[in-house]
Parts: C-alpha cells; structure tokens; sequence
C-alpha cells in the first residue's frame, strides 16, 4: 500500500459541526479544520476527509424553504450540492496552499475486488502526491449515509481502503475531538494540540501501546461511543 511509512488519518466531519447556530458555513470553523489538516499533511501524515454537507449546500443553491423530504429529492439535492462542497473545501484549503480531490464513494466500495482495487489506487495516488481527498458519498447510486444521516459507514469503508491509522470525529468543539485509533479499545477525547501529539506517533511509528485487538468501532460501537 503506498504511503504506509507515515500514519494515516481520516476526519469524519459531520457538516452541522461546521457552521453557526444559525446554520451557516462559520468560516472560523472551516479555515481552522483546513489548518489543522495541513499542518498534520505538512508534518508527514496522509490525511482524508468524508464529508457530509452536499444536501444541506445543494438546499441552500437552490433556495429551497427547508430541507427536501424523500430520498430521490435528497438524492436530487445532493448532486447539486457535490459542485458546492468541492468548492468551499477548495477555498479553505488553498489558503494553506494545499491542494484537495474530489472522491466520491459508495459504502459497498469495498467489496466489490475490481471497484476495490480502483478506488484503493486512486486514493493512494493522491495521498503520495500530497493531495487531501475530500470524499462524500455517490449519492445518485447509494443512500446509506441518506437514511443513515451519518456517513460513519463511509469513513469505515475509506479507512479500509487506506488501512487507516485513526479515524477523527469533529465536534462543534475543536477542543472536544472523538479519536478511535485503530486497535485501540478505548475512544479517545482530543483537543486539538493533543490530537496533533497524538498522531505524531502514527508518523514515528510509536504508538504500540495504543494496539490492542480488532480494528475500528462497528457503527453500533461507534454511536454508542460518541452519544455517550
């Protein structure tokens, strides 16, 4: 697997934790994820991002009243909303100078070999190449994130593709942070001066005191976790 001599993170960033109580994009928020995601890219480490937020930007282009009710409207929805989020991401970024890719997936990319192989090269590409993927859901042919409203499913299927170190759940909270590191039976609460000492130890290759048995949390485990 390319890119295995550093650690591997993925974010999983639920969009409401990214804007205002009034639900706007806070741009305080967005340039503070994009900053902390390119120091950790700077300092070595592959990172990823899933993403929600193409429903909620597709709503707001199109000056829907409320948010579409019926999965083929979301699905509409979202797929004006994939160019939206692309671009807001985009924008953060290059702030820091860092480059991002569009990656859209599906929760059963993994266990189809040839679909497999594909989109495990493709992101493998872009992480040895530096490039931050930005990955949401393929919503016009999949709907699990939908009916969940959650897209822990999607960041479970790009941590396998990329045999992923750790997976971060952001909060409205930069200093309350939700770590699961890979083996590792206990969730972890990080700030986020702690999260960037935290996976340093990914990039060294010290963190043998983190392994125990078993990979990450099923979605059961994970909503568990971080309800309570």
């Amino acid at each position: 697997m390319t890119g295995k001599h550093c650690g591997t993170v993925v974010f999983k960033i639920e969009f409401e934790t990214l804007c205002s109580d009034d639900g706007k994009v806070c741009n305080a928020r967005m340039e503070h994820l994009a900053m902390l995601c390119s120091n950790m890219r700077n300092s070595g480490l592959n990172v990823l991002l899933v993403s929600s937020g193409a429903i909620a930007l597709g709503a707001c282009s199109l000056n829907m009243p409320s948010m579409p009710i019926g999965i083929t409207a979301k699905q509409a929805t979202a797929a004006v909303g994939q160019a939206e989020l692309i671009m807001l991401y985009q924008d953060c970024f290059d702030r820091f100078g860092q480059t991002v890719a569009q990656v859209l997936l599906t929760c059963d990319a993994a266990e189809d070999p040839v679909r497999k192989t594909n989109a495990r090269n493709t992101l493998a590409r872009l992480l040895q190449k530096g490039i931050i993927p930005v990955i949401n859901e393929n919503d016009s042919v999949s709907t699990t994130d939908i009916i969940l409203n959650d897209n822990y499913p999607l960041a479970l299927v790009a941590s396998e593709l990329t045999e992923a170190d750790a997976i971060v759940i952001t909060t409205s909270d930069p200093d309350n942070l939700i770590v699961f590191i890979k083996g590792y039976p206990s969730v972890i609460t990080a700030g986020t001066g702690e999260l960037i000492e935290l996976t340093g130890l990914l990039d060294k290759g010290e963190y043998d005191h983190f392994i125990g048995t078993g990979g990450f949390p099923g979605y059961n485990e994970y909503a568990g976790a971080t309800i309570n």
